[in-house]
């Protein structure tokens, strides 16, 4: 891995060790080695004495227990787990076995990510109601996917659809694309930065899962209006971390911001998530 920062390289040794460092922990194992390069990258350029240290070391040995590489790893950790361990439940680098097991199979790939287990009780009321609202779709764009796309037969819907599958990290899409490849489902999966990137693609319904809370406000927004869509789906948990139940389900500030795009929408509740369903056209 090179990790270059104001004409400062890190060593090799140094940069393969942080990385690994920042995945030993459980649910970042999986995670792309260029996220941890960019999470690295950010913090050694808003820390110079960082930089400077681990830039000059020749090899990860000799600054292995230093408070610099603990604040590196710290800060790329802290970063990632919102973004991608937080919704996992367990290593997913067995995914690709697993898909080849069949509908069991299915089964427990989705059980691996917290979202889509929780929702396995109730998945085909779930797509359900959602569609009694917008109408089936022909066209998906799943933004900030996880493993949700591998939900496909429980919506009911039929194998031509359409469906692009956006996920930040390249292991995730890559089991996605395999998914879809042995489901024969015209479906294709991205490695995409919904924070950083626009999205380009267009399609019936747009599915946010879970993923507007804990981005900021003013990149939500962007994304609302960018989509070209007729229908966005976007849901929110209505479950604390420590999983009570949350005293206020709605969310009062995206509400706000859905009027002040001039946008209509309606709310189908579940046991541990709110969806609301945006109309765009």
């Amino acid at each position: 891995m090179d990790i270059k920062v104001y004409n400062k390289a890190l060593n090799k040794d140094v940069a393969d060790n942080l990385i690994k460092l920042i995945k030993s922990r459980t649910g970042l194992e999986n995670v792309d080695d260029s996220l941890c390069e960019k999470k690295i990258t950010e913090f050694l350029k808003s820390n110079r004495k960082a930089l400077q240290k681990l830039s000059s070391a020749e090899n990860f040995k000799r600054i292995s227990r230093s408070k610099e590489v603990d604040s590196v790893v710290k800060y790329a950790r802290s970063r990632l787990r919102p973004m991608y361990g937080l919704f996992l439940n367990k290593d997913t680098s067995k995914i690709k076995e697993m898909l080849k097991k069949g509908e069991n199979g299915i089964n427990d790939v989705l059980f691996m990510h917290v979202s889509s287990g929780e929702r396995m009780k109730f998945y085909e009321e779930f797509y359900k109601r959602m569609f009694e609202v917008t109408g089936k779709p022909e066209s998906i764009i799943d933004i900030a996917c996880g493993l949700n796309p591998m939900s496909f037969e429980m919506m009911n819907i039929p194998k031509k659809t359409r469906y692009i599958a956006l996920e930040l990290n390249q292991n995730d899409a890559d089991n996605i694309n395999q998914f879809f490849s042995i489901w024969k489902i015209d479906g294709e999966a991205f490695k995409h930065d919904i924070t950083k990137e626009p999205i380009r693609y267009k399609a019936d319904i747009a599915f946010a899962f879970k993923i507007f809370d804990i981005i900021d406000s003013k990149i939500v927004e962007r994304i609302i209006d960018e989509l070209d869509v007729k229908w966005i789906a976007a849901s929110f948990s209505t479950k604390t971390v420590s999983r009570s139940n949350m005293r206020f389900k709605r969310r009062a500030g995206f509400q706000k911001m859905l009027r002040r795009l001039g946008l209509k929408y309606q709310t189908i509740d579940f046991e541990n998530e709110i969806v609301y369903l945006i109309e765009k056209v």
